[in-house]
């Protein structure tokens, strides 16, 4: 289970660089692409690849008896904290120094081989801080590209986008859909097709 805990404060993309790319030349559906169709857009090609692009917290509820805990959001920039679950439902803190783990593939690994040695273990709670880019990072620049891709195509598609909202229905019509263009930049580093 996850959760978000706090949000990013920046976004990917701004209005003019977007109204740019897809040519709105008037204020009139401002609201609507910084509101909706950004972030709609950059919350697709995000859970696409599977990387976030903006610092943002996030806490990962995972069972107890694994060898190495799977991290569903990247990139890292640190492990903030891991809270242990015994099966009485007392908790404690697991990791208290980066000397007690390590991050290998997005897995968060025991420096030691062992995760818990005095109890019996129900849950760990991992909350970590994700989506650091060094600037220039290639990484960063093709996620950006499709995202643009993707409002272009919600931009060109907003009075379905808008139908489906407002009457509170699916339309024939897949808003999570990425673009053809946006998947060939995606593929190559996307963390979910295994790259």
């Amino acid at each position: 289970m996850m959760t978000l805990v706090t949000p990013a404060t920046t976004s990917l993309l701004g209005l003019t660089e977007t109204k740019n790319y897809i040519k709105a030349e008037h204020a009139a559906d401002d609201d609507l692409i910084r509101d909706i169709i950004i972030p709609a857009a950059i919350n697709n090609v995000e859970n696409y690849c599977g990387y976030r692009t903006a610092v943002q917290v996030w806490k990962q509820y995972d069972p107890g008896g694994v060898a190495a805990i799977e991290l569903y959001q990247a990139p890292i920039n640190s492990i903030d904290s891991v809270t242990v679950y015994d099966s009485f439902d007392s908790t404690g803190t697991l990791l208290s120094a980066t000397t007690d783990y390590r991050v290998v593939d997005n897995k968060l690994l025991s420096s030691d081989g062992y995760w818990y040695k005095k109890r019996d273990v129900d849950g760990y709670t991992i909350e970590y801080t994700v989506g650091s880019w060094e600037t220039g990072d290639p990484r960063l620049a093709a996620i950006k590209q499709a995202a643009l891709r993707c409002v272009s195509w919600l931009y060109e598609n907003r009075s379905e986008y808008l139908t489906s909202i407002q009457e509170a229905h699916a339309l024939n019509f897949d808003f999570n859909a990425i673009p053809a263009g946006a998947k060939a930049l995606l593929n190559p580093l996307s963390r979910n097709l295994g790259f």
